[in-house]
This record gives structure tokens, C-alpha cells and sequence, in this order.
């Protein structure tokens, strides 16, 4: 979590981008050639102990293929597909009431 409203969790920030690297089967030296960033900056990410721009966590997040929301703030964001689905079913559900 945030410490306060101008801070961000750079290590849990770092501890998702390095998981979502290894499910992606990356090297840290492909992810930061894919991102645009050195090998050490990605290091240095995953460890939580640098700061990265806006402009970095939109270059990690299309290298891995992850929400920027996600990298930034563990949540998980909910696919349009998966709104049309539960509209659906409430309106099924809705029938039986």
C-alpha cells in the first residue's frame, strides 16, 4: 500500500514486475531491452530501490504484457468482456426472482 498520497509501494511495484517477468520466461536483460531501459535499471526495479517515470511502468507493463494498474497497484482490473458476462447473468437472474 501507498504510505501516504504522493508515494507509491515501489517494492511491491518491483516484486510484481519481477513476477510477471518470470511467468513471461524473460531475462532481465530482455525485459529491459524490450522496455527500453538497461539491465540494471531493471534490477533495480524489481529490488524496490528506484523510482520510474510514468513513461518506464507504460514501457514495462506492454513488454509484459500487464496492466499499468496492475504493476502500480496489485488490483487487477475488470475486462469489459467480464462486465458484459455478469450483466448477463444478473439478467437471467433477474428473471427468476
Amino acid at each position: 500500500m501507498p504510505h501516504n498520497n504522493k508515494d507509491f509501494d515501489y517494492k511491491a511495484m518491483g516484486e510484481r514486475v519481477q513476477s510477471l517477468r518470470r511467468k513471461a520466461n524473460l531475462t532481465q536483460e530482455e525485459l529491459a531491452e524490450k522496455a527500453n531501459i538497461s539491465t540494471s535499471f531493471v534490477g533495480h526495479i524489481e529490488r524496490g530501490e528506484k523510482k520510474f517515470s510514468v513513461g518506464t511502468l507504460f514501457y514495462l507493463s506492454e513488454a509484459l504484457g500487464s496492466s499499468m494498474d496492475y504493476i502500480a497497484t496489485g488490483r487487477v482490473p475488470i475486462r469489459e468482456d467480464e462486465l458484459g458476462l455478469k450483466d448477463a447473468i444478473q439478467a437471467v437472474l433477474d428473471k427468476y426472482e
